[in-house]
């Protein structure tokens, strides 16, 4: 790693009493009993746009990641997004798969969240013509389907040796 620092400075200017005031100000003022105010600004970051960051920079030609390693960072993220969803469940009395009280379906949901419902949707769809698909195909004999699943399993073995999430996700900051 670099020992060259990064300097990010943001000016954010809401109303105090709005909703992102009110975040603002419990994130600023460090009220939460566990974490500084950099703690949850980059924890929170680095699960929501992590794999993204690295997605475009890989585009760029700025890195040369595996596809293997991308999709590790993106599994890492959502493992942390998890974490988070069954925290707020357990603190607020949440039963897991629940709809929001009041809301219509998917349209009284966030725009993101339309979009990511869409997605799974499109997702169920791909899946069961997969699976179609696969039915209409001949088997594998045996000793390929060996062969690929040790390839497979090197691969991962390769992946965990270059990238560590607690390298991310529990860094000092």
């Amino acid at each position: 790693m670099s020992t060259k620092k990064f300097d990010y400075r943001v000016r954010i200017q809401v109303a105090a009493d709005s909703p992102d005031g009110i975040l603002l100000d419990c994130i600023k003022n460090e009220r939460h009993q566990s974490y500084s105010h950099k703690e949850m600004l980059l924890w929170a970051l680095r699960a929501y746009w992590m794999p993204i960051a690295y997605q475009l920079r890989r585009e760029q030609g700025e890195l040369s990641l595996s596809d293997a390693q991308m999709k590790r960072i993106a599994q890492d993220a959502i493992h942390q997004l998890k974490q988070q969803i069954a925290y707020l469940q357990s603190t607020f009395g949440i039963e897991q798969n629940t709809t929001p009280e009041g809301s219509v379906g998917a349209m009284a949901a966030h725009p993101s969240q339309q979009l990511l419902s869409l997605l799974a949707g499109s997702r169920v769809a791909e899946t069961l013509n997969l699976e179609q698909t696969i039915s209409e195909i001949t088997p594998i004999n045996a000793t390929a389907t060996e062969t690929l699943s040790s390839e497979d399993h090197s691969s991962e073995q390769q992946s965990e040796e270059w990238y560590d999430s607690e390298d991310l996700f529990d860094s000092d900051i």
